[in-house]
This record gives structure tokens, C-alpha cells and sequence, in this order.
């Protein structure tokens, strides 16, 4: 498989078919290209097709090629001729052509592939938990060429990064960085700010959550003091010392008035912009969202105050999905099912129970432009995170309230559909919650739901009583700690290795969701397939990635993919099948 890659990549040098633009190309023929990539795909040709989608983003971007681009490349963790690539990694990242986790694992690949970032790596490893000077994590040289690098402060800057060796690496960065310039205030190499910005936007979108020494802390806390003080007295600040205290504190502890009326280099003024002015506007939404349920449950006011003091979850920018009518897209995504047409195009209404944040009800507003779309939540903060999001996209069709979904019963409206994602196994009781939406559904309405699995969360389990054990709390200094003493006692023990695999371990507020959370409920498919059969409904099919869905075709056979006993048995050979969640869809049967 790699050799031909690498051949592909080889070809005519460093100007090889792979990275060479050609101008002025027939639309023919890329059309053409596009549909044998795809054939390819289909035939799990990936080292074939991958080549041809990168000599199809140097000849055109579209919408179609960027997507060809992203399917090919997401399977990879890397390829001989993959660095040739990351000025394209880095644009795709930055400009969102995907979901963040979706070019992770090649952009990761990239990196540790790196000959600095990879030795440096090596050497933050190696060393921990001390922290190397700058000159020994990566030499006379390497902070200069790795701030030039397009890919890491892409990285940075999009997604929460969850890789352990890249996260030791950052924070040994980190510190040797905050020692250079609380020393040295004549920093200003523009690519070295950027470099600063860059990763205080990657703690920020990770609510500080990388490790954090005791010095360390007080040499920032002196930083911050020391520019609060030039800011009074109207002294000069440089913008390398706020670049670094934006990764270890919101700029909003900075004073703000002063601060905004000064001019900065466009890296600072990102970081002023996400830091202290949407978090402000953000704020003055609060007594704009109307409440339409009381919050009186003991498990709801507590689940509530959670999610006031961590939203869930931090997200920066979404990938474009396009339009398309329910009737079209759900044929289409389950074939096999016995879904029925609700027959309204894209006039929808649309109740999304437990919005957070707002990733979820933005993309029904994507795909369905014209729906009515209802976003409720318990957490005002994440109401108002997720209005603000909204507002910024210049999304128009979303209505967001606050509400406890065990009493929505009583809401005098009805939704043609209903989406629960992430969110029952939170309430106090799944299955009251679950019917208390049901009664909201039309009856040809079809309802999307997320809950975690027992099987797939046997060592999470053990994690929360690890850590319940050893009493640690909620706060980002407990959660810090908490997350290092499990690293150390994962070198001895499998399952909580394990958790580190878990997306959720990296950022403060997911740790916190999924490890210490208020309320958690588990669920096993046997369950979910006698809730159906007692409240009516049919399986559609489950929402998972494409390699998992493929396993289980070759097992058993696509037309079996409704068939939730041999979910089941598959589920009991491969235990982490839904790590993530069962996220599925249902409909009413017929009467």
C-alpha cells in the first residue's frame, strides 16, 4: 500500500503530479477524476485514491474536491509524501472543511513525523515532568521553524489537540516560552506571536487544562499583575507577554477597557475578540432567553449548575453541511429501513432537547434552512454561548429557551422531529425523559437519540471510581491533577490507559462531563430494542463511523444493519464499537 503512495508521490521530483498545480482544467475533467476517486473509495482502494485527491486540490477547490479530499486523507494517520501536504492540512483546518477530529490523525501524523517537532516531542517526553529550557527542547533553531510551520498553529487553533505526547510537548512549550519573555519583554518576531496566540487559543478552547507547576503559576500570576499595572499607568505592554498569559488565564483578568483601546498586531486582536469581547456579549444574552419549564429536580438543578459553570462544549468554527430535505437524506443514509416520508421538504419543525452549546441545533439549521427550530437546554451559559454562535453564522431559524426536558410534557407544540443527543443519560430519569419527548413527536415525526453504552464504558466506570476514591472534585485545579496522577497510574493498569484513548479526557469541561459528571445513566441494546417495542417504535439505523458500519456489513450484511440483536452480538465482540455513544434514529410505527 505505501509503496505505491510513496510512488505517487515521488513522481517527477518534488513537483510530482501530486503537488504541481495545473491551471485552466476542463470541469470535465475533474468531474471525471472525482468519480473514479470515488469508485476507488468504494473499493477501499485508499492508497490509489489518495494521490488522485491530492492532485484534485491542487488542480481545483470545490466543494467536492475539498470533500474527496477529507475522505481520503481521514483514514490515514500518514503517508510517505504527507508533509508535501500540509499547507493544504493547515487551510483545511483553519478554513473548517471538516470536523476538527476528522484531520486530526493526519495532521498529528504530520507533526511527529517533523524531524524538530518529532525530536522535540521525544525530549518533553522523556524529561516529564520536568520542563526543558527552549534551547533544549528544540535546539538553537527549532522555535523559529516550527513558528513558521502553517500546520501546528492551524492545529492549535481548531481543535482541541488529544494526543498525550503532543500535549507534553505544548506545555513543556508553554513554560519554556513564559520564562523567555517575562525575561526578555524585546520578543516581537511575528511568527513567534503567532506561535503564542496559537496555543493560548488551543488552552483557552481547552479551559487550561494542561498541567501546571506551582512556579509556573506564579511567574504567571506576576505576569498578569505586571501588565494589569502597565495598562493603569498607560506604560507599554508587549504583545508577546499577552500572547503567552492568554494560555494560562481568559485576557478578561487583564483590564479590559484599557486593553481594547489599544492597537495590536492581528494575532492579539483574535485573542481579544474570543477572550473578552464574545464572552461579554455572551453575558448580556442572559435575561434575553426565556425560560418555558421550571427547573425544580433536585438531579436537574444540580445537573444545571454543571453546565453554568463548564459549557459543553468549547467549539470554534463548524464545516459547511449542505441542504437537504429529511425525505432525501434519511432513504439514503439507512436504505434498509422502513422509514416513512414525513412529506414536508425542509418545512420542518425541529425540537433539539439538550442543545449545549449549540453545535448540534447549528447543523440542523445547516442541512434544514427553512425548519422551525426550537433549542432548549438547563445551562443558561450554554444558551448563551450557543445563541452568540449562532448570531455570529448568521443563522436565522433557531429559537433558543431554557427548559428541563422532564417537563416539557406540558409544551402545546408538536415537531415533526426530535433530536437527544448527549443528553438523557443526564436527566434524572432516561426513560421518563424519553417518553416525555415522544409525546411531543408527530406521528409520522422521526427522533434522533444519543445515550452511552455499558459495555463501551466498562473502564470509564472504573476511572469515576478512581477518582472518586481519591477524592477529587470539579475544579480546573483538581481536574489538572486528577488528569496527571491517572496518566502515572495508567502505566500499570489497562483500563485506565484505556480513558486516555477518550476524546473527552483533553479538555476540562469533557473530563468533567464524562469522569466527574452529576448524573450519568448507561444503556445496553437489549434495553433500547424493549423501550421500542413498548412505546411503538421502529429502529432506523445507528449513526457511526464508516470503518465500524463496513466491520459489521462484512460480518453479517447490509440489509441486517436494522437489526439491533446483531448489533448486539457484534457489540459483545468489540466492546468499544460505541465509545462514543449509541446514536441512532427512530420513528413511530405504523398505526
Amino acid at each position: 500500500m505505501n509503496r505505491k503512495l510513496r510512488r505517487a508521490s515521488q513522481r517527477g521530483g518534488k513537483q510530482s503530479a501530486a503537488t504541481q498545480p495545473e491551471p485552466n482544467v476542463d470541469p470535465k475533467f475533474i468531474e471525471a477524476l472525482l468519480t473514479q476517486g470515488w469508485m476507488l473509495l468504494g473499493d477501499r482502494r485508499e492508497e490509489e485514491a489518495t494521490p488522485l485527491a491530492i492532485r484534485l486540490i491542487r488542480l481545483r477547490e470545490t466543494e467536492e474536491t475539498k470533500a474527496f479530499f477529507v475522505d481520503c486523507v481521514k483514514r490515514w494517520k500518514f503517508f510517505p509524501g504527507a508533509d508535501e501536504i500540509r499547507d493544504v492540512i493547515a487551510r483545511a483546518l483553519r478554513e473548517a472543511w471538516a470536523k476538527p477530529h476528522e484531520l486530526f490523525n493526519i495532521a498529528k501524523g504530520i507533526l511527529k513525523a517533523d524531524p524538530v517537532i518529532g525530536a522535540a516531542i521525544q525530549r518533553a517526553m522523556a524529561a516529564w515532568p520536568r520542563r526543558l529550557s527552549l534551547r533544549e527542547l528544540l535546539g538553537p533553531t527549532g522555535l523559529a521553524q516550527i513558528a513558521a510551520d502553517p500546520l501546528l498553529p492551524a492545529l492549535l487553533e481548531r481543535s482541541t489537540v488529544f494526543d498525550l505526547e503532543i500535549e507534553r510537548l505544548l506545555t513543556s512549550l508553554r513554560a519554556a516560552l513564559l520564562e523567555v519573555v517575562t525575561q526578555d519583554r524585546g520578543h516581537q518576531d511575528k511568527h513567534i506571536l503567532g506561535l503564542c496566540c496559537a496555543l493560548g487559543r488551543q488552552c483557552f478552547i481547552n479551559e487550561y487544562v494542561f498541567d501546571l507547576t506551582a512556579a509556573e503559576n506564579d511567574r504567571a500570576q506576576r505576569l498578569r499583575d505586571r501588565i494589569n499595572h502597565a495598562l493603569d499607568v498607560h506604560a507599554a505592554v508587549s504583545p508577546m507577554e499577552i500572547g503567552l498569559l492568554s494560555s494560562y488565564m481568559q485576557l478578561d483578568c487583564l483590564s479590559a477597557g484599557e486593553l481594547l483601546k489599544r492597537s495590536w498586531p492581528g494575532s492579539i486582536g483574535g485573542l481579544l475578540e474570543e477572550q473578552i469581547l464574545v464572552p461579554a456579549a455572551e453575558r448580556k444574552l442572559r435575561t434575553a432567553i426565556p425560560q418555558l419549564t421550571p427547573i425544580a429536580n433536585d438531579t436537574s438543578v444540580k445537573v444545571r449548575e454543571q453546565y453554568e459553570e463548564n459549557p459543553f462544549p468549547r467549539w470554534v468554527k463548524l464545516s459547511p453541511n449542505r441542504p437537504m430535505p429529511v425525505d432525501e437524506w434519511m432513504p439514503l443514509q439507512f436504505p434498509f429501513s422502513n422509514f416513512r416520508k414525513i412529506g414536508k421538504g425542509t418545512d420542518l419543525d425541529v425540537l433539539i432537547a439538550g442543545c449545549g452549546t449549540g453545535h448540534h441545533s447549528i447543523i440542523f439549521a445547516q442541512v434544514l434552512p427553512e425548519a422551525r427550530i426550537l433549542a432548549v437546554d438547563l445551562s443558561l451559559s450554554s444558551l448563551c454561548y450557543a445563541k452568540e454562535k449562532t448570531r455570529a453564522m448568521g443563522i436565522k431559524n433557531i429559537e433558543y429557551a431554557q427548559a428541563d426536558i422532564l417537563e416539557l410534557g406540558n409544551l402545546d407544540r408538536q415537531f415533526d422531529m426530535i433530536s437527544s443527543s448527549g443528553v438523557l443519560h443526564h436527566t434524572a430519569d432516561l426513560e421518563r425523559g424519553w417518553r416525555t419527548l415522544l409525546r411531543l413527536l408527530q406521528p409520522d415525526g422521526c427522533m434522533q437519540v444519543g445515550i452511552y453504552s455499558e459495555r463501551a464504558h466498562h473502564n470509564v466506570i472504573v476511572a469515576q471510581r478512581w477518582l472518586k476514591e481519591r477524592g477529587f472534585t470539579t475544579s480546573v485545579e483538581s481536574i489538572r491533577r486528577a488528569r496527571q496522577e491517572l496518566i502515572a497510574a495508567a502505566a500499570s493498569n489497562a483500563s485506565l490507559a484505556d480513558v486516555l484513548t477518550f476524546t473527552d479526557f483533553y479538555s476540562t469541561s469533557e473530563f468533567r462531563d464524562l469522569f466527574l459528571p452529576t448524573q450519568m445513566h448507561r444503556y445496553t441494546i437489549p434495553k433500547i430494542q424493549s423501550f421500542l417495542n413498548e412505546n411503538n417504535l421502529e429502529f432506523l439505523g445507528f449513526n457511526i463511523i464508516g470503518e465500524i458500519h463496513d466491520q459489521f456489513c462484512s460480518q453479517f450484511s447490509r440489509p441486517a444493519e436494522v437489526d439491533l440483536s446483531l448489533w448486539d452480538k457484534f457489540e459483545d465482540r468489540h466492546p468499544n464499537t460505541f465509545k462514543r455513544m449509541y446514536e441512532f434514529w427512530v420513528q413511530r410505527k405504523r398505526p
